[in-house]
């Protein structure tokens, strides 16, 4: 059995989005699945960020890795996207191409989307017409939208079946049941888009998310597809290795800050703490957003707050082991959403508190892993973080419950080895 992965990023791409793919290029052939990828070819530039450049000559570099192939695509600026871009002067123009191309299909207003799903249509209509390539199924990893087109339209042309993975709905308002409030213009979109994903799902073997909450507003929307969860998990990139501590009692969040995560709670809770509390809250690769910096202020915190630049995955999880507490705000607006830092947190050793909790995933997830707490109160955090550095102080050790220890769900080879049972069996595969 031999599938195809469809993805925007990969390696050597240093986002969070090229894990998921990744895991199943390297996890699914222990499963007799073999696996190839196609994705985007990347350079990097002068200040080393990965771009994409067009090239007239190619259209796709392979890369072979033992008997597994990833094709590269290399993003072409096709007559009509040229004639397209001209448009974008002036601003009725703008707004009449945005229209065309999302009536046609193009739900997704980024500007390179049409360009990007044309250049990976040439590519993948000729890696399949060649006949040197044979694909069970193809594996559209969806986001952005035109995988999930392009794995129906290759089904229509060649017959390969496919999967569609949805690795997160924060990018799509329309799928993910937030709260949002539309105009009548954007209600009218947002029932043309669904009629495109119903469209396109029509035929999908099977449909994979994240969450069992946004598995149920799939099903809503598609109530005719067989629809499962596949959750993202721990991809151990350091390997297990013992760290020091922070001299001083250190409480870790890593990563951006989303608008509707809720920061109030937990740093008026830091603020209850006795002057005399010896402790620092290190934001790490967090930008000074105006909500963070207008609570620092109005508490009074300033001086235990720490800023420090991004930094690889492998040394944010190295800081994930190296705090004492790890902290993560969530929101009840969207309860299905999954952090993946959550799983550097689990495997850190370290306590981790949410707060506020988010009422669904990430609170099962702490929970069933025995690996933290849900602070809801001010005064709640107060007193779980007064605890811990008491406890610290005395005995150098952490209150954590080690009485369910089984992390394994929590990985990304577990989740992957669900991924294959699910695929032979919607596949008829099964050995």
């Amino acid at each position: 059995m031999r599938v195809l992965v469809l993805t925007h990023h990969f390696y050597p791409e240093h986002v969070i989005g090229i894990y998921r793919p990744k895991g199943y290029f390297d996890y699914l052939p222990k499963h007799g699945i073999s696996t190839d990828l196609m994705t985007f070819h990347y350079q990097i530039d002068s200040k080393r960020n990965f771009r994409i450049y067009p090239d007239k000559k190619v259209q796709f570099y392979l890369e072979k890795d033992q008997d597994r192939t990833i094709f590269r695509v290399v993003r072409k600026r096709s007559l009509a996207k040229r004639c397209f871009d001209a448009l974008d002067t002036v601003s009725v123009l703008r707004k009449l191409k945005i229209l065309v191309l999302f009536l046609s299909g193009h739900i997704l207003k980024a500007n390179h989307s049409y360009d990007s799903y044309r250049s990976f249509k040439r590519s993948l209509y000729s890696v399949l017409g060649s006949g040197a390539y044979h694909y069970d199924a193809i594996i559209a990893i969806n986001f952005p939208e035109y995988h999930l087109r392009l794995a129906f339209e290759v089904k229509k042309r060649f017959g390969v079946e496919f999967v569609v993975d949805f690795k997160d709905f924060l990018w799509d308002y329309r799928l993910s049941g937030s709260s949002f409030k539309f105009t009548r213009g954007e209600q009218l979109l947002n029932k043309i888009a669904l009629r495109y994903y119903r469209k396109w799902l029509s035929t999908a073997r099977l449909v994979t998310s994240s969450s069992q909450e946004w598995k149920e507003s799939l099903e809503k929307l598609f109530p005719k597809t067989e629809i499962t969860v596949v959750s993202n998990g721990y991809d151990d990139v350091n390997g297990p290795s013992e760290v020091r501590k922070f001299p001083q009692f250190t409480i870790g969040y890593s990563g951006g800050l989303k608008d509707f995560q809720q920061i109030e709670l937990f740093l008026q809770g830091l603020s209850l703490l006795d002057a005399s509390v010896d402790y620092k809250l290190v934001f790490l690769g967090t930008s000074r957003v105006p909500k963070l910096d207008k609570a620092i202020r109005q508490l009074g915190i300033g001086d235990q707050i720490e800023f420090r630049a991004g930094v690889s995955k492998e040394e944010a999880q190295k800081f994930a082991r190296k705090c004492h507490l790890l902290w993560f705000p969530c929101s009840p607006d969207t309860p299905g959403w999954i952090a993946d830092k959550i799983y550097d947190y689990i495997f850190s050793g370290n306590p981790i508190m949410l707060s506020p909790g988010d009422g669904g995933v990430m609170e099962r997830i702490v929970k069933e892993s025995a690996t933290g707490v849900v602070l809801d109160s001010s005064q709640e955090v107060k007193s779980y973080v007064e605890q811990q550095i008491i406890f610290w102080n005395e005995y150098e050790y952490l209150e954590l419950d080690h009485s369910k220890r089984d992390l394994s769900p929590f990985t990304r080879p577990f989740q992957v080895t669900k991924m294959a049972e699910k695929l032979k069996r919607s596949l008829n595969h099964n050995e």
